[in-house]
């Protein structure tokens, strides 16, 4: 198992990740955005049209940072593989109500109802603490 009761610990807080990808001239783009854990994964919920998707399309391997902020949680990243699925909606419900009150996170899915959502899985292979 890659992520030990530690590192599981910070990953099921409602926190914010940031995820790094590389772009088409190999620099990093690091993206602040919200997650949910499942099982071994990280799952993200984005719009179908963003850079990230775009980037995770042309090249998989990334990075999660979580935690690490002074006097909070231990830090960790977490190298690894980004894949694209059609569970947008489903993630965006899960991560939403993770974060927000019922009834902010009511309000925000209601307002995202239409939304061309797509998910981003992240299956790490690597746990670095930092």
């Amino acid at each position: 198992m890659i992520l030990d009761d530690k590192v599981r610990a910070v990953l099921q807080q409602p926190v914010l990740a940031r995820i790094a990808l590389i772009d088409a001239n190999g620099y990093p783009m690091i993206i602040p955005i919200w997650f949910k854990l499942e099982g071994d994964e990280i799952c993200f919920m984005s719009d179908r049209d963003t850079a990230k998707v775009r980037l995770v399309q042309a090249n998989s391997k990334g990075a999660v940072t979580v935690g690490g902020e002074i006097g909070g949680l231990a830090g960790y990243t977490l190298k690894g593989e980004f894949s694209v699925e059609e569970t947008g909606h489903y993630w965006m419900e899960q991560i939403t109500r993770h974060y927000e009150t019922k009834e902010r996170a009511d309000q925000l899915l209601t307002e995202w109802a239409n939304d061309d959502v797509v998910a981003l899985r992240f299956t790490p292979n690597k746990v670095i603490k930092v």
